[in-house]
């Protein structure tokens, strides 16, 4: 995943040229390793180093409590316009927000 950084990385910055544009990193080992890499590359990731578990079997409710703490932080109370899910990777799953003062370009 760390190898091949540069390529999403690549790819965020032609989806988010707006690099203020909040992004939610889910799956804890996504969180852990490349928070602080986009950080780094002046992303505006909202978990603040909490990582959020994959929804998948049984682990829906805990999502859904890990999202929406992140979300009631990060956005601080902003209405949002969009909600965007993107794969762009096979290990990459963000998710995009955009407060509703934003034209929404999806």
């Amino acid at each position: 995943m760390l190898r091949d950084y540069p390529l999403p990385r690549a790819d965020l910055e032609t989806l988010l040229p707006d690099k203020s544009t909040p992004i939610v990193l889910v799956k804890v080992n996504v969180c852990r390793l490349l928070e602080p890499r986009l950080n780094a590359d002046g992303f505006n990731v909202l978990n603040k180093g909490v990582a959020i578990y994959f929804p998948s079997t049984g682990g829906q409710t805990k999502f859904h409590e890990q999202f929406a703490n992140i979300l009631a932080v990060g956005m601080r109370g902003q209405a949002l316009s969009f909600f965007r899910p993107s794969l762009i990777w096979p290990f990459l799953t963000f998710l995009t927000l955009a407060p509703a003062s934003m034209q929404d370009v999806a």
